[in-house]
């Protein structure tokens, strides 16, 4: 009786261990599809653009990929917890634009073991619908400002020829002599803003020709200025190169850019203009001390009509990129501002633009 019982248990103990090397062996291999498993899905969440993060059921981050960590690490802002679009100030004080979506991961008996978070960087995609619908608009106004410009002017020449004809038949009054003089003065300023509209809705073709940095800057500043800049500190920092472009536009576009400068101080202040150029490019920078501009500003000074001055007319920086674009460069406002403690406003051009 003992014998057979001990063949039996030998014969169990033989099974027993048989199936335990059989699950062993099956464990071993559902691990490592496993560890294969979870490789494959850490590469595709490194991959992935977009950023993606797993939370536990306190909230708290168990993983996350590169592209979460970059953004989240950049915002110098607090982010929004809700879902949908929200915007942040990122470390080098530009606006970036992104989408939030949370969804609650569960047991299988119900119960939230936590969360899985994705943040899709829509920085461009915003960037870019602006830039249409910037178009749009410039579309919009070119065909008004050329609908309106002839019917406008008409007038305007008569009131400023009768303006002349008095002044001159007149002469001997010095207080008519004055009131003439501000209304021709002030039929100039709107032919002025016609001409902006107009070269901003209908830009005329290059006039290429080969000029100084140095020269094109003192022009600008002196218009700017209109022989007076004794409230003002004015710095000129032009390397000497010569350039090709139309040099009455990016003398108009510079004179634009100091003419804000010295407007956002109106009791005086400093202004610094610097001109640089390579091989392909040259780079006009204007500087200034005034108040600069806040985020909100910044993104829509470009637009037509937009000023934060009661007397402005809003066309001033966008004469500016229009001129700009058409040498084949760019505006560029840098949101950190001046060294000087105002605005710093900067474009570029090619250095021998194609026309």
């Amino acid at each position: 009786g003992l014998d057979e019982m001990a063949r039996a248990l030998a014969v169990v103990s033989d099974d027993l261990l048989a199936s335990y090397e059989k699950l062993e062996r099956r464990a071993q291999r559902m691990e490592h599809e496993l560890e294969q498993r979870v490789g494959e899905l850490e590469a595709v969440l490194a991959s992935l653009p977009t950023g993606v993060a797993v939370r536990d059921a306190e909230g708290a981050i168990v993983r996350s990929n590169s592209a979460f960590d970059d953004l989240t690490a950049s915002a110098t802002t607090p982010l929004s917890d809700a879902d949908g679009e929200c915007s942040f100030i990122d470390e080098s004080g530009a606006e970036r634009h992104i989408y939030r979506k949370s969804s609650e991961v569960c047991s299988a008996n119900g119960a939230s073991i936590g969360s899985v978070e994705i943040m899709d960087d829509r920085t461009e995609i915003h960037d870019l619908s602006e830039r249409v619908h910037h178009m749009n608009k410039m579309a919009a106004l070119g065909t008004m400002a050329t609908g309106i410009a002839h019917e406008i002017r008409n007038p305007l020449n008569a009131v400023q020829g009768y303006s002349e004809l008095i002044r001159h038949r007149l002469s001997d009054d010095e207080e008519l002599a004055e009131w003439t003089a501000s209304i021709i003065a002030g039929v100039r300023e709107v032919d002025g803003i016609i001409s902006s509209l107009l070269t901003i809705a209908r830009p005329e073709p290059l006039f290429l020709e080969a000029f100084e940095l140095e020269d094109v800057c003192r022009e600008a500043a002196a218009r700017a200025f209109e022989g007076d800049s004794s409230p003002w500190s004015v710095e000129i920092i032009a390397s000497d190169e010569a350039i090709t472009g139309d040099r009455i536009k990016l003398r108009q576009a510079l004179r634009n850019l100091i003419a804000n400068a010295v407007n956002a101080q109106p009791e005086g202040g400093s202004v610094r203009v610097t001109a640089t150029a390579d091989a392909e490019r040259a780079t006009f920078k204007v500087e200034d001390a005034g108040a600069g501009f806040n985020h909100s500003t910044a993104a829509r000074c470009r637009e037509p009509f937009f000023t934060t001055r009661a007397e402005g007319c809003g066309l001033g920086l966008p004469l500016v990129e229009t001129i700009v674009r058409l040498h084949g460069g760019q505006l560029e406002i840098d949101p950190a501002g001046s060294e000087l403690g105002g605005a710093s406003i900067s474009f570029w051009v090619p250095t021998n633009p194609c026309n």
